[in-house]
């Protein structure tokens, strides 16, 4: 019996364990440090330690801003399901570099299958077509 116990309390401790990463989140505010300068849609931003959120309820846009509240910018999106890869622990953010620098693609956010897409800048996707192929995609842990 004192065997059984001990089996649920690891398995409720470790369940727990699991879950919080989840947790923290699910708070809609996404932490990440970026190493480069980076466009998103037409802004550049510098690099730094950025905040990531959805400014309100309506899951259409998304804020990003340094956390110095020197560099912000605002952009629409639009939110796809990746249901046929595996469940991600730790969220990411994509980007694709070209000649012109990195591009903010993508918000995937841990325990979610959903991918957050963003706009690409009209010169960019001038650019993409010419190249195909983005150089280089990057990802960034979120924190």
């Amino acid at each position: 019996m004192r065997v059984h116990i001990s089996r649920i309390i690891m398995l409720i401790t470790f369940a727990i364990m699991v879950s919080l990463p989840a947790l923290a989140q699910s708070t809609g505010t996404l932490r990440a440090h970026i190493p480069f300068d980076f466009f998103v849609n037409k802004h550049k931003l510098e690099a730094g330690d950025y905040i990531v959120r959805r400014p309100d309820d309506s899951l259409r846009s998304i804020l990003i801003q340094s956390r110095n509240g020197k560099d912000s910018a605002i952009v629409l999106t639009r939110t796809d399901s990746d249901n046929g890869s595996p469940m991600r622990t730790k969220g990411v953010m994509v980007f694709n570099r070209y000649d012109s620098g990195y591009q903010l693609s993508e918000i995937r956010e841990a325990f979610s299958s959903d991918v957050t897409k963003l706009p690409t800048a009209k010169s960019k996707m001038r650019l993409a077509k010419a190249e195909n192929t983005p150089d280089e995609t990057v990802l960034v842990a979120l924190n």
